[in-house]
């Protein structure tokens, strides 16, 4: 089995084997650093040595095409951030109180008739339901009017919503 001398980047190698020098490593006076000699076979007895800088820098080299390629692949995710977000409404003010309804970015994106349900005022709460088409609106940056479900706990009454999208 041959052993190949130590290798550097910086060209020859000024080795220091004096007290520097332990079995199989090597102290690198133009580098700075420990140089080992790793010696492996391969199956058919090829042989090759690899110092272990070199086989760091070798490494390192190929770190961003493994993180690329992650990137690249991406699990399926969205590729960008979505420019809608979560609307937030205040009802109009209707025997003395006011409610809020939230609409989600989520479904926004992914349009299909819902209902939505206040925050709770006075002791009871409405209802609102947007059309698949409202919420496209909504996401396209649009706005919609709509009227809440009736309620009879501080009198019969309901609340009209505006959901002004975000774009």
């Amino acid at each position: 089995m041959k052993v190949a001398p130590p290798i550097c980047n910086r060209g020859p190698l000024p080795l220091c084997r004096g007290p520097h020098f332990h079995a199989d490593q090597w102290w690198h006076t133009g580098c700075g650093v420990w140089m080992k000699r790793v010696t492996y076979r391969h199956s058919l007895t090829k042989e090759q040595t690899v110092e272990r800088r070199t086989f760091v820098i070798a490494a390192c080299k190929a770190f961003p095409v493994v993180v690329g390629a992650l990137y690249l692949i991406d699990c399926g995710g969205p590729t960008a951030p979505s420019s809608v977000a979560e609307v937030t409404s205040d009802s109009t003010v209707v025997n003395g109180h006011s409610h809020i309804a939230n609409v989600s970015a989520s479904d926004q994106l992914h349009p299909a008739s819902t209902t939505y349900t206040s925050a709770t005022a006075s002791a009871h709460n409405h209802t609102v339901s947007l059309t698949a088409d409202q919420l496209s609106t909504i996401a396209s940056g649009g706005s919609v009017t709509i009227s809440s479900t009736a309620s009879t706990v501080t009198g019969n009454h309901r609340h009209d919503f505006t959901f002004q999208g975000k774009k």
